[in-house]
């Protein structure tokens, strides 16, 4: 195996502590030092061309992983000659205490195998976690499958395109977490008023209309536009409420009327009835009549809880 260390522009010593790995471990590690940053996705485009395995894997730089994870997701590939292996994730705090249940938001047993079309509906609703999976380096680039470059969120828009082409897909079947995915620190995705997460927008929107441009919509139109809403409207609306002091209004508006523009019928989408919450919908539905409506409510909702 080998590590590619990527360094996407930092400005504290993380150039120089890979430096340091790389000479300590020559047969093992790979610097790679980009020339601008590219929002972390970039970095996972450059390093895909220049590993020299047959399977890749990406990790976050605040994650970790069980030492056995990539022995066993490379053995279990082999045996099944698949595409995509997976194993079980965990999110947990920075002492490593699980946050949630074992394996939430994953991939499930039930779309794994041979991917047919029912298992390719469920996968385009719900993918899983790219870092807890390894990819075959052939699969992604004989299918011209990569991460948004100079846009965060590469992994939303990276799974839909895996969804596309997948053939075969294998899970690890255990009840040990190997990937560890950290969720109680501050990072580039949970700060206040971080203008990159309006890179959640541009990654969904790149999705829809990558998948669009390749002709997947005409098999699994439901399926891609109910990720796209969840992505860019659902989502994005509850985050940009919680994370923008004062309230993102105008943005809300744009999601509004790009969420019409390509789905004008969303609500009528059977997965966004059948998976979103009440609260989810109640959301959506008042930024469909008002975005400074929801942002006033939201307010007034935030300070009595906050009084509470």
């Amino acid at each position: 195996y080998e590590i590619i260390l990527a360094d996407d522009c930092s400005k504290d010593n993380t150039r120089e502590l890979i430096a340091g790995y790389a000479a300590q471990y020559p047969d093992k590690v790979v610097p790679l030092y980009m020339e601008q940053n590219t929002r972390g996705s970039g970095t996972f485009n450059a390093a895909v061309p220049i590993a020299r395995g047959k399977y890749v894997a990406f990790m976050d730089q605040d994650d970790w992983v069980a030492p056995s994870m990539y022995e066993k997701l490379y053995n279990i590939a082999e045996r099944n000659q698949a595409d995509v292996a997976d194993g079980i994730s965990q999110v947990v705090d920075s002492a490593g205490t699980p946050i949630g249940p074992l394996d939430y938001q994953n991939t499930t047993f039930d779309n794994t195998g041979v991917i047919d079309k029912e298992k390719r509906k469920r996968l385009f609703v719900a993918f899983g976690r790219r870092n807890s999976k390894i990819f075959r380096k052939d699969f992604l680039i004989e299918n011209d499958i990569h991460h948004t470059d100079n846009v965060c969120y590469g992994d939303n828009y990276f799974g839909q395109i895996v969804t596309a082409y997948v053939q075969k897909l294998v899970k690890v079947e255990s009840d040990e977490p190997l990937y560890f995915y950290r969720a109680d620190n501050v990072s580039t995705t949970r700060s206040i008023n971080n203008p990159i997460t309006y890179d959640r927008l541009k990654s969904a929107k790149m999705a829809i209309d990558e998948l669009t441009e390749r002709g997947f919509m005409t098999e699994y139109k439901d399926e891609i536009e109910f990720r796209f809403i969840e992505l860019f409207y659902v989502n994005s609306a509850g985050i940009f409420l919680s994370l923008f002091k004062p309230c993102e209004i105008e943005k809300l508006r744009y999601m509004r009327q790009t969420v019409k523009q390509n789905c004008s019928d969303y609500r009528k989408n059977k997965y966004f009835r059948e998976r979103m919450s009440k609260g989810q919908k109640l959301v959506t539905l008042l930024c469909d009549i008002s975005p400074w409506l929801l942002c006033r409510i939201w307010g007034v909702m935030s300070l009595i809880k906050k009084d509470k």
